[in-house]
């Protein structure tokens, strides 16, 4: 993400280059052996500072969700 938009988004990479001040993690239930996950992240500007909002996906019906993942820079 910060490689293919941090041109065009200069709170990305600002964002990126501050530490991390918060992080908070949800998960929702495991991934087994061999099963396929994905990671899908968006980036939204909070309070004029960058966050970043990670989901665990699956492709498994029913259990699509694995997880949410918070950071705040």
């Amino acid at each position: 993400m910060a490689l293919a938009q941090g041109q065009g988004v200069p709170v990305l990479r600002g964002g990126l280059s501050q530490p991390l001040r918060r992080f908070s993690m949800e998960l929702a239930r495991p991934y087994f052996w061999f099963q396929p996950g994905s990671v899908e992240s968006v980036a939204y500007r909070h309070e004029d500072r960058l966050a970043l909002v990670h989901r665990l996906l699956s492709t498994v019906p029913g259990e699509e969700l694995h997880g949410t993942i918070v950071e705040r820079f």
